[in-house]
C-alpha cells in the first residue's frame, strides 16, 4: 500500500460566511480534528486542488490558513486525548 503524506491544515478565519465556506472545503479533504483544524492524507495532485480552493477563499488581508506536511515519523508518534476523531487517515477511507 502507498503510504500519503499527511497534512494538518489550521485556520483563522475572520468572517462568518468565508469560515463556513473554508470548513466545507476541508471537511472534503479531511477529518476535522477540532473546529478550525483537520487532518487527510492527500495525494499531490490532491493538495494543491485543496490549497488552490483554500487560497482562492481566504481574505489575505483578514485570514489565517497554515498548512503542515508531517513526516512519516512525526505522523506515527501523534497522539489523541479526548473524543476520537473517528479514523485515522491510514484507515480505508475515500478522500473526496
Amino acid at each position: 500500500m502507498i503510504k500519503m503524506p499527511q497534512y494538518l491544515i489550521f485556520y483563522d478565519i475572520a468572517q462568518p460566511k468565508r469560515l463556513r465556506k473554508i470548513a466545507r472545503i476541508a471537511e472534503g479533504y479531511g477529518l476535522r480534528l477540532q473546529k478550525s483544524v483537520f487532518w487527510g492524507a492527500l495525494s499531490e495532485a490532491d493538495f494543491l486542488r485543496f490549497y488552490d480552493a483554500l487560497e482562492r477563499t481566504l481574505d489575505p488581508e483578514e485570514d489565517a490558513i497554515t498548512t503542515l506536511q508531517l513526516c512519516e515519523r512525526c505522523a506515527s508518534k501523534m497522539k489523541h486525548m479526548g473524543k476520537k476523531p473517528g479514523h485515522k487517515p491510514d484507515d480505508a477511507c475515500i478522500i473526496v
